[in-house]
């Protein structure tokens, strides 16, 4: 796969990617086509920008199934039979997300998305800026891994599933079942 080219010897593209990855992706797509390669803070990273090439890419016989995993830790996670679950995905509603999905997560819709998750995850940084603790230097403290945790679940709901879904009470719901879903998993 065609290298992206950076004088930076061990960040390479991260600054570029980092500023605006919806910009860098399209740029260096535009430039190398729809697989590339780019150091990334250190990672020699491949990107893959069309999502039919990814089975040859990886010399694949069959395409990558995630069904069967996802069935089997709904079922253990939700204490559904199996089969219960398994029949659900392959009705008609289980197409139909399917279909949906494939259509949000291919294409021009794609483009969409991305842009649109940007717009959001750049509001909960600011949010989460906005929340931490004012120190004496001028900066704000903020605890990493808790407010990173909100903006990308804030980041999430705002993109699926609009704005108003975004807030602490679903938060702290999300956050008390998650704690839990190991356990509800593992059966």
């Amino acid at each position: 796969a065609p290298h992206v080219w950076s004088w930076l010897p061990f960040l390479g593209s991260a600054v570029s990617f980092g500023r605006d990855p919806l910009a860098f992706l399209q740029e260096q797509r535009a430039t190398h086509g729809d697989v590339f390669t780019a150091v990334v803070a250190g990672h020699r990273m491949m990107f893959v920008c069309d999502h039919t090439l990814w089975a040859s890419i990886f010399r694949m016989r069959r395409p990558l199934k995630f069904a069967p995993v996802s069935h089997k830790v709904l079922a253990s996670a939700f204490r559904v039979k199996l089969p219960v679950v398994e029949a659900l995905f392959a009705s008609a509603d289980g197409h139909l997300l399917h279909n949906q999905l494939t259509t949000l997560l291919s294409g021009n819709d794609l483009e969409v998305l991305t842009t649109s998750a940007a717009h959001a995850l750049k509001g909960a940084l600011h949010r989460m800026h906005s929340n931490g603790r004012l120190c004496a230097d001028g900066f704000r403290q903020v605890s990493m891994y808790s407010s990173v945790a909100r903006a990308v679940f804030d980041t999430t709901l705002e993109t699926f599933f609009g704005e108003e879904m975004a807030n602490d009470d679903v938060y702290r719901h999300f956050t008390a079942f998650d704690s839990q879903f190991a356990f509800l998993a593992t059966g």
